[in-house]
């Protein structure tokens, strides 16, 4: 191939490029949430496991507040890491889409915001498991 030719397909090579990173971060944010017996577990890589035992309180959102990215993943309406979120603070979310309700569950050292399927139902269950 000529020089020609290359700078013809240098466009193509990064749209392919970028649409494989674009893959490979959706695919490493999938992430579940489910209650266990004696624990709220975030199953996302080798899993976040928050005991109920160290959960201090227990917020519902309609929508999550705004958020400011530090460190982490934001595609599309996905986001992943630690972010600022408004009128909570700084902590970890683990939202599949943080347009839809959340629930933001508080330790002593730090919030997680997620977005289950029935967020309401989320927050009651966890509610009722700490005995807020």
């Amino acid at each position: 191939m000529n020089n020609d030719s290359l700078r013809r397909f240098k466009p193509i090579i990064t749209i392919v490029a970028l649409i494989g990173v674009g893959i490979a971060a959706f695919i490493g944010v999938n992430f579940d949430y489910v209650l266990g017996a004696e624990a709220v577990i975030i199953t996302r890589g080798s899993g976040i496991t928050i005991p109920f035992t160290e959960i201090i309180d227990v917020w519902y959102f309609d929508r999550l507040p705004a958020l400011s990215n530090r460190v982490g993943t934001s595609l599309g309406k996905i986001r992943s890491g630690t972010f600022t979120v408004a009128e909570v603070g700084r902590g970890s979310v683990y939202a599949k889409d943080y347009t839809l309700p959340a629930v933001v569950i508080f330790t002593a050292d730090t919030f997680y915001a997620i977005t289950p399927q029935d967020a309401r139902d989320f927050y009651k269950q966890v509610v009722q498991k700490i005995g807020n």
